[in-house]
């Protein structure tokens, strides 16, 4: 594509991708004049949909395709950059939770890939059952909580352990299961912190057969 959108088109492409609005072309933040908002649509990454008498502006997989290798583009110095500000922090806080990132580590991706190699020549399904064999007093078949088990891995990176936990119990050698607490009064903010994200679900309790 040879079109270049200008910062203020831009602006608006990263408000409408980043709060996933598809507002009234009179409501587009900021104005277009109509050639600028006839320049985003030649290049096909807006259209417009007519709803009653007012045309909605919504974005195109194209402009999907061309934000994922833009993401450097320049944007107006704006207020309207707040907005879209707003949205891609939301997005980003929702990724990191679900994710069991923490910022430092989203940022600062070098030093988890530092750690990874040395964690990744150990026999990490060997040293996970040894830790969960210490924190059950040698007993299998029985509930480790998560908070109890990460301390006897402390050199570990976090996603690293986690990574390993849900391969572990997708290939299930050695019958390893992550599981929920049920009952609500049992759950401890510790274990919260220490707990695994599943689709959406946090499993606290790690179980291991013999």
């Amino acid at each position: 594509m040879n079109f270049q959108p200008s910062p203020k088109q831009v602006l608006v492409l990263w408000n409408l991708l980043f709060t996933a609005e598809e507002p009234m072309i009179s409501k587009l933040q900021p104005a277009l004049t109509p050639k600028e908002r006839r320049q985003l649509e030649s290049a096909g990454l807006i259209e417009i949909e007519r709803r009653g008498r007012a045309g909605h502006v919504l974005l195109t997989e194209k402009c999907w395709a061309w934000a994922a290798g833009h993401l450097e583009a320049e944007i107006s110095q704006s207020k309207f950059a707040v907005k879209a500000l707003k949205g891609l922090l939301g997005s980003l806080k929702t990724h990191l939770e679900r994710q069991n990132l923490s910022l430092a580590e989203f940022l600062s991706p070098e030093e988890e890939s530092r750690d990874e190699p040395a964690a990744a020549v150990t026999d990490l399904p060997a040293r996970i059952r040894h830790a969960y064999l210490q924190a059950s007093g040698g007993r299998s078949n029985v509930r480790v909580r998560l908070k109890d088990l990460r301390p006897l891995l402390p050199d570990l990176p976090r996603p690293v352990l986690d990574r390993e936990l849900l391969r572990l119990q997708r290939e299930n050698p050695g019958g390893l299961v992550l599981w929920s607490l049920d009952d609500p009064q049992e759950i401890t903010a510790e274990d919260q912190a220490a707990a695994v994200d599943l689709a959406g679900t946090k499993r606290h309790i790690i179980y291991l057969e013999a």
